[in-house]
């Protein structure tokens, strides 16, 4: 073997607004009414990974709402991701 490259995203290509679009996609297929814009995904990339991106928007700006199955907001943020 002559070369051997780990990439973390970002590092090779910035991808981000790629997967703001993936993400903005998903909620619609979903039936979910988000929709980030840049401003909101720039400060959402400070939560790591993105199941916890979801998990933090959804207790965020839904912290109101409780789910009747207590599973289902995870089973949301499994679709989407």
């Amino acid at each position: 073997m002559h070369a051997l490259i780990f990439d973390v995203d970002g590092t090779l290509a910035d991808t981000e607004m790629a997967h703001l679009a993936a993400f903005n996609h998903a909620f619609g297929v979903c039936g979910l009414d988000w929709q980030w814009d840049v401003d909101t995904y720039t400060r959402l990339l400070h939560i790591s990974g993105g199941r916890e991106r979801l998990a933090h928007y959804w207790k965020t700006h839904n912290a109101g709402t409780r789910a009747i199955d207590s599973g289902a907001i995870q089973d949301v943020i499994e679709r989407v991701h």
